[in-house]
């Protein structure tokens, strides 16, 4: 009881949701952290596991069925990220991680396992990602510049490729 009431004293100040599928009946069983992160008021958890796929971003669902359609034929666990849109039209993005869950006598009846908020992560990496872009395209126009142009060719190049770079209408040059 003590190592139970720790496990969920340690999953709830994680942010950590757990979850059960029973294969056969097809139910799912939610905590309370599942729930809040699906954006899902207490008592809406997906009955089934056909209602949990419809809580996930529609073009997140085939991948996400799919990690779990082959660690289920493997017998094997699965991590998976995928997006959900939430009752308010909020998009998360969720970190799952899986594995059967075996009966008595040592077949697969279901899988078990837990979630977590990965959407900061998420939005940290798109934002870097994007400026790494950015970074390397500036370097790109460096290199460009490395033959002998007149002050004139620098800005009017450097003004068309400001255009490209950064989505700008339009941009000029000033001699002062």
């Amino acid at each position: 009881a003590d190592l139970g009431q720790r496990l969920r004293l340690a999953a709830l100040a994680g942010g950590v949701g757990t979850w059960t599928w029973y294969q056969e009946s097809g139910q799912v069983v939610w905590d309370d952290q599942m729930e809040r992160l699906f954006g899902l008021e207490p008592g809406d958890a997906p009955p089934d596991y056909a209602a949990y796929l419809a809580c996930l971003h529609p073009e997140d669902r085939e991948m996400a069925s799919g990690a779990v359609d082959q660690g289920m034929a493997t017998g094997t666990g699965w991590r998976v990220e995928h997006r959900t849109v939430t009752p308010k039209g909020e998009v998360r993005w969720l970190e799952g991680r899986g594995e059967p869950l075996l009966g008595p006598d040592g077949s697969i009846i279901g899988a078990t396992g837990v979630t977590v908020d990965v959407t900061r992560t998420r939005r940290i990496g798109d934002a870097l990602a994007r400026r790494r872009q950015t970074v390397d395209r500036v370097l790109a126009f460096a290199r460009e510049l490395g033959g002998d142009l007149s002050p004139e060719d620098l800005a009017f190049m450097s003004c068309r490729r400001a255009i490209d770079l950064f989505g700008a209408a339009s941009a000029s040059c000033a001699r002062v």
